[in-house]
């Protein structure tokens, strides 16, 4: 599924997380990256739990943080900012990339957990992405998809779309790409070596170079365009 939307960034952002695992309780060295993106300060900024903290983190990477909700490692306070925003959506209208809390007691109005959405909610439940949890049939905490049943959640949307990126090609850029392209080194048996030269050559790309290269401009490459 493509992402188009910050909440939906975020979601495969956390998602690319899934198997990391802490390192002692609450804490471990990916743990504490996500534990060091939420408004939280501690000395040490470990050792707490981090189902909100990844949220958060998610969005900082993504280009998106959570100011509005002042990018809390509370569950409930994020929930409670989201709420007064009116950020919150129906359960029956949540969908990728939305944010859903989890109540785990039957009186408690204070949500417990969170998580993103992935897919659609469905009657036998939904596909979610969350921190600080175990994988389903059980193991260690950590990042994890997880096929959740229909119980207490609220959820709620973080608004935003990235602006469109345009990038400026100039009238050479194909001719400035075809010599880099060309200089491509060959695969030899020292293959240490061939990476060193390969690093370099992609170091070496034209940044305003076209992403992709169609039948019209290959046509040109093979027709003789050398450095």
């Amino acid at each position: 599924m493509a992402a188009e939307t910050y909440a939906e960034l975020a979601a495969s952002c956390l998602r690319r997380e899934v198997g990391v695992v802490e390192v002692g309780d609450n804490t471990g060295p990916r743990i504490k990256v996500y534990q060091a993106a939420d408004g939280l300060r501690m000395s040490p900024d470990t050792g707490y739990p981090y189902c909100a903290a990844g949220v958060d983190w998610a969005f900082e990477e993504v280009g998106r943080p959570l100011v509005e909700l002042q990018e809390s490692a509370s569950v409930g306070l994020l929930l409670s900012a989201a709420t007064k925003h009116k950020w919150n959506v129906p359960r029956n209208e949540a969908r990728f990339g939305d944010c859903v809390c989890f109540y785990w007691g039957t009186q408690d109005d204070w949500p417990d957990h969170i998580g993103f959405v992935l897919e659609r909610i469905a009657p036998n439940g939904f596909l979610t992405v969350e921190a600080n949890t175990t994988p389903d049939g059980g193991g260690r905490e950590g990042v994890w998809t997880k096929r959740r049943g229909i119980e207490r959640m609220t959820f709620f949307r973080v608004p935003g779309v990235p602006p469109e990126r345009k990038i400026q090609v100039a009238p050479d850029a194909f001719e400035r790409w075809a010599a880099w392209y060309l200089k491509k080194p060959k695969r030899p048996p020292r293959i240490a070596k061939y990476e060193a030269e390969h690093k370099a050559w992609l170091a070496a790309r034209p940044e305003d170079a076209p992403r992709k290269i169609d039948d019209k401009w290959w046509m040109r490459l093979v027709d003789g365009i050398k450095p």
